[in-house]
């Protein structure tokens, strides 16, 4: 998953929220069914649903500089945004929980999920690197924190 023998590395940490996701889908099946029945507007709906299904966003670490940049990736085609993060004093693994209520009628349910965030801090400046489950946030804040030399910490 990571190359260790480059100064900048990309890290692909979040891909876009679900319904957005879902819309893409949604758009594709469209654009589908609209060239079945020979319209030219389904190459629209197709070329609108494939930039949607294909965006993601991640990291840029440059470990010479010890500075994190953030990017979008649009028809896998990298868009480093200005934003620099750095440089990095520490990186801060935190847990979060999110309790979602659902009701219907008079039916009531509560969800707790545990997501953890990789957070780097720069200075006083707080900034969320990544959000997640355990695994692949903790492997994110282990390989970041390894890649620029400086203390990871854990934050309940």
């Amino acid at each position: 998953m990571f190359n260790h023998n480059v100064s900048e590395m990309y890290i692909k940490t979040q891909r876009l929220p679900v319904h957005f996701i879902m819309l893409g889908v949604v758009l594709l099946l469209t654009g589908i069914w609209r060239c079945t029945v020979s319209d030219w507007r389904g190459l629209i709906w197709l070329s609108i649903s494939v930039i949607i299904l294909l965006t993601s966003e991640g990291i840029v670490i440059n470990s010479k500089s010890k500075t994190i940049k953030k990017y979008i990736s649009i028809l896998f085609i990298k868009i480093v945004l200005k934003e620099e993060i750095g440089p990095v004093d520490k990186i801060r693994l935190c847990k979060s929980n999110s309790k979602q209520n659902i009701s219907m009628a008079s039916i009531t349910r509560s969800y707790n999920t545990f997501n953890y965030k990789v957070v780097a801090l720069c200075g006083d400046n707080e900034v969320e690197i990544m959000e997640g489950k355990e695994k692949i946030a903790r492997k994110t804040a282990e390989f970041v924190s390894l890649q620029l030399d400086i203390k990871m910490t854990e934050y309940e």
